[in-house]
């Protein structure tokens, strides 16, 4: 166990490996992940990574290097944990399960400066179709009608 704790770098990159090679299969078979999905692997690499480079750092004998390598490396993790953090938020664009027109789908709010709805058929709380079936545009503005207009607020499930 003490092994396990002191090697978790090799566990992030083999995490990873898998988490991309599933999502290149998905890929080829005209399937993704669900957004969350993303969200939650790519934190786990981040964090992972930092823990794991950390736990390399402990493991220089020489006090000197190790601190000057600790602060470089916190002054580093911070940095990468608050661009990841504002990245995520920039990017987000919720996903919502709905029934329209007797079928489940998902719906992909984008709103930045212009308001897009894509449609995409449901497949499982984890993955979808990666094609979309419908788009709906709406120019008024960076709003999400899921939250504001009760038409929208009927359809989900």
């Amino acid at each position: 166990m003490r092994k396990i704790k002191q090697n978790s770098i090799i566990f992030v990159i083999l995490y990873g490996l898998i988490f991309y090679s599933i999502n290149f299969i998905l890929s080829i078979n005209n399937i993704v992940f669900m957004n969350w999905i993303y969200y939650f692997s790519n934190g786990i690499i981040i964090l992972g990574s930092i823990i794991g480079i950390y736990q390399l750092i402990l493991k220089i004998k020489n006090k000197i290097k190790k601190n000057v390598f600790i602060i470089i490396m916190t002054i580093f993790s911070s940095i990468v944990i608050c661009m990841y953090i504002y990245i995520s938020l920039i990017s987000y664009n919720p996903e919502y399960i709905i029934i329209k027109d007797g079928k489940k789908m998902v719906a992909d709010v984008e709103s930045f400066h212009h308001t897009y709805i894509y449609y995409y058929e449901y497949i499982n709380i984890l993955v979808r179709k990666k094609s979309n079936v419908n788009i709906e545009h709406y120019s008024s503005g960076s709003h999400n009608p899921f939250k504001t207009d009760i038409n929208y607020i009927e359809l989900l499930k």
